[in-house]
């Protein structure tokens, strides 16, 4: 059974290794959420280590325990912040994200002075992690579903990878309380089965799954367009009316979640749509079209009245750092400058 156990293993984590690279290196329009599936990966390959560890150098001490420590606590967190990342365009852009991932980091420098009954009781903590991880996950992408053909496809690959993960977190849960051979070979070989399942599911549809990365792709040596198919314009042709029409730009608290939710899609779906016919991020086109608003105002004497503080904030800036930062981006002049320039030309 050693044998196998140990070739089991290996595979497993060869495996997570290599995806966790090829997602690492992915830039297709999804960056952040790439990176958070690569780390997804990268933590259950330390998790497999363990196994691999104790059965191929039983001597190794507290190093094996360690790492399926780590890898376990930080599994919940990055699936959660994979599925947020895919399921809304603006998460990740403050710090606060990263919180999430305090407990494996304190583990990382508490673990060497852990005794076996301290080991064992963060395990138990960590496991608990994972199922509120797990359960949280499920509950966003409930409360993010969407009847479309692509989105099905979309939502399908989110609930097998929590189905994968529910899996594996059975038989970890298992393996604190049963600590045998059988077990290791149960948690090693459900690992593997479920890596390459999900690989090869992922494979078949990743096109579905993954957005395009622009509004052009290159050939070898040449550009050739991508036309968006009429799902995605149509409902690019909806944000852009919400936009000139409706102003909701002048919202400072207008996130892609929120127009998102207003047009009755997901985030994730809502950002593919911007970043294919418009060629850009969705904080771009909204600062493109808050720098036109100000611009607009600028011009406009019944607004002398206002600083250029409150040209910001009428044109949807809660930031007058940042309104400054986008309009000197765009116009490459202050507001203050270019208002003297236009009213001199």
């Amino acid at each position: 059974m050693t044998p196998l156990l140990a070739i089991t293993g290996t595979l497993a984590l060869g495996h997570s290794l290599f995806l966790a690279a090829c997602f690492w290196r992915k830039n297709d329009g999804l960056r952040r959420a790439n990176l958070l599936l690569a780390g997804l990966l990268l933590a259950l390959a330390v998790r497999i280590t363990k196994s691999v560890l104790i059965v191929l150098f039983p001597a190794t001490g507290v190093l094996a325990p360690a790492c399926g420590l780590v890898g376990m606590a930080a599994i919940g967190p990055l699936l959660y912040g994979y599925l947020s990342a895919m399921l809304d365009g603006n998460f990740g852009r403050t710090r606060r994200w990263w919180w999430h991932l305090a407990f494996p980091g304190i583990l990382v420098l508490a673990v060497p002075f852990l005794n076996d009954r301290a080991m064992f009781v963060c395990y138990v903590l960590a496991a608990l992690q994972l199922l509120a991880y797990l359960l949280a996950g499920a509950r966003l992408v409930w409360k993010n579903r969407l009847q479309s053909p692509k989105a099905g496809i979309v939502h399908t690959w989110f609930r097998l990878l929590l189905g994968g993960a529910g899996m594996i977190w059975a038989v970890f849960f298992l393996q604190l309380f049963i600590e045998t051979k059988s077990t290791y070979i149960l948690v090693t070989t459900c690992a593997a089965a479920v890596l390459y399942a999900l690989s090869f599911w992922g494979m078949e549809k990743m096109t579905a799954i993954t957005p395009l990365s622009g509004v052009f792709q290159k050939n070898k040596n040449r550009k050739t367009e991508v036309t968006p198919d009429p799902e995605t314009t149509a409902l690019a042709d909806r944000v852009k009316f919400c936009l000139d029409h409706e102003k909701m730009h002048t919202d400072p608290n207008l996130t892609v979640a929120k127009l998102a939710a207003r047009l009755g899609v997901p985030p994730y779906q809502l950002s593919r749509a911007v970043n294919a016919v418009f060629g850009k991020s969705f904080p771009e086109l909204l600062n493109e079209y808050r720098i036109a608003e100000s611009a607009g105002l600028l011009l406009q004497a019944d607004y002398d009245y206002l600083s250029i503080e409150g040209i910001a904030g009428e044109s949807g800036f809660n930031s007058t750092s940042a309104f400054y930062a986008a309009f000197k981006k765009i116009n490459g002049t202050t507001p203050a400058e270019w208002r003297k320039q236009q009213m001199i030309s």
